[in-house]
């Protein structure tokens, strides 16, 4: 293998110069991400797009571990923010590496919050504190069959 330095010449363009005429391998590596690319040359310009992006699933679970829908999520890092609002009880997007806040919310609730260090392409479980609605279901039946039972 042979390695040879590119020259920036601008934002997002690099330059490799006295290159002999061969098919080489383009190998860009962030972290953890690798990517390649073959290429001939002579050619008078090679783009190269370096997709350092990974894709997450994300499943917003009820507190019982029962997939729940509806809710908005809130991906943080730094600076920039993402929004999926309304979401059905899992999502997925594509996002570069690096540290993420992420929040399940309900109106301006936040049910969950989790930080996540992203590297390749994950599963996140996102528990809220949210009940099953059954569970409120038979809260409710158990206060009425009491009242019922201390009225009659």
């Amino acid at each position: 293998m042979i390695s040879f330095s590119a020259t920036q010449i601008s934002p997002g363009m690099y330059q490799v110069i006295n290159l002999t005429p061969n098919k080489y391998t383009i190998s860009l590596q962030y972290s953890t991400f690798t990517y390649e690319e073959q290429v001939t040359i002579p050619s008078e310009d090679i783009k190269v797009h370096f997709p350092a992006e990974f894709q997450i699933h994300l499943n917003i679970l009820d507190s019982y571990g029962n997939k729940i829908q509806g809710k908005d999520i809130e991906i943080t890092r730094k600076e920039k923010q993402k929004s999926l609002e309304n979401i059905g009880s899992n999502a997925s997007i594509l996002l570069p590496p690096g540290n993420y806040q992420i929040q399940v919310k309900e109106d301006s609730s936040i049910l969950s919050s989790r930080t996540i260090l992203l590297l390749g392409n994950r599963n996140y479980d996102l528990i809220t504190l949210q009940n099953p609605w059954y569970l409120n279901l038979a809260i409710i039946t158990s206060i009425l069959v009491a009242l019922a039972g201390i009225i009659l």
